[in-house]
């Protein structure tokens, strides 16, 4: 299975991801042991059961944070998102743990809004 961990983009054109809007969402699918490739957002929409605090805020972080302790990785981990400082935080707990995540972010950083989105085949707003 291939888990698509975005609030505003749809996942990928190909139709084999499993798309989740949050970090509680997305733990429980990777919990299963059943995914084998991942790509995460850091900016999502907080669920109805996390702390609004920013240190405990339920970001992508927070899902890498999980698999690192849980010691839970799929064969392949994509970081897409565009804000630099959170894909930076969520590729360090990656490469710490000796994970060589895939960092796309910057690619949707620098996209236009019809280019598709390199790799993936979506567009910056999730057109599909």
């Amino acid at each position: 299975m291939k888990l698509w961990l975005d609030d505003q983009r749809s996942s990928p054109k190909d139709n084999t991801w499993v798309r989740v809007l949050t970090a509680v969402d997305a733990i429980a699918v990777l919990a299963t042991g059943a995914v084998e490739e991942c790509s995460l957002d850091y900016d999502i929409k907080w669920s109805d059961d996390v702390s609004e605090d920013w240190e405990n805020r339920q970001t992508g972080y927070a899902v890498v944070s999980w698999m690192r302790d849980h010691k839970v990785w799929p064969a392949k981990v994509t970081i897409h998102s565009s804000n630099k400082t959170g894909r930076t935080r969520m590729l360090g707990v990656c490469y710490g743990a000796g994970i060589a995540a895939h960092d796309l972010g910057g690619q949707i950083e620098r996209m236009d809004v019809d280019e598709d989105f390199v790799g993936f085949g979506l567009t910056k707003h999730g057109g599909i």
